[in-house]
């Protein structure tokens, strides 16, 4: 059996402008010497199974030299994350921008899960 993942209007999570703050905070400050340079919030209505996400964005990224560098929870095991980085010396050398896709691990609602995806730039 395969769960189905519907999008829903990011306004349908529970205090959204909340979540996609705290979310930005912990892009923010998850890779030292990195700041945030664009954006995407997205909500699925559906709770999110993080390891089928995951191996559905690091093939998606794969053609441009992104790979799976660091995965894991924030601190307070509130946000669970990926980064995706470029494999390659010579790529890195052009482009050292990272890839993070971060998710709520438990939302208020289940019905509403709310998830960003980040590319980080040196500052």
């Amino acid at each position: 059996m395969y769960a189905q993942s519907t999008d829903i209007p990011v306004t349908s999570v529970p205090d959204h402008a909340g979540a996609e703050k705290r979310l930005r905070e912990f892009a923010d400050g998850i890779q030292p010497g990195y700041r945030v340079a664009d954006e995407r919030f997205l909500a699925s209505g559906a709770p999110l199974v993080w390891d089928a996400l995951r191996h559905f964005v690091g093939p998606c990224l794969a053609p441009s030299g992104y790979g799976l560098t660091a995965d894991g929870f924030s601190s307070d095991f509130a946000i669970e994350y990926s980064v995706y980085g470029r494999g390659s010396g010579l790529r890195r050398w052009f482009n050292n921008d990272l890839i993070l896709v971060a998710g709520f691990n438990r939302g208020p609602d289940p019905d509403a899960q709310l998830y960003g995806y980040f590319r980080l730039t040196r500052s």
